[in-house]
């Protein structure tokens, strides 16, 4: 691999603070930190779009599946997943 040719693998660490009111989740303020920042800026624009993008879809997932799996009436979320929209 030459000087100039990108790297295949980018590691980032993410760490997220937020606080949020107890009584109904309401987000007052977040931070996001991501390390090594120097890595992430080096990603092309359009690339630290589609991450994010990504991410955000990959920590909804998360979510709600860890929010809804417990509840049996919750049990569409799973067979979506399986529903071939070709």
């Amino acid at each position: 691999m030459t000087e100039d040719a990108p790297k295949k693998h980018v590691s980032l660490e993410l760490a997220f603070q937020v606080a949020i009111e107890s009584d109904d989740a309401e987000i007052v303020d977040w931070q996001l930190k991501v390390n090594p920042p120097e890595e992430f800026d080096a990603l092309p624009p359009a690339v630290r779009a589609a991450f994010w993008s990504k991410l955000r879809d990959e920590i909804e997932e998360c979510w709600f599946s860890a929010a809804l799996g417990s509840d049996p009436d919750a049990l569409w979320n799973w067979l979506l997943e399986e529903v071939d929209l070709g």
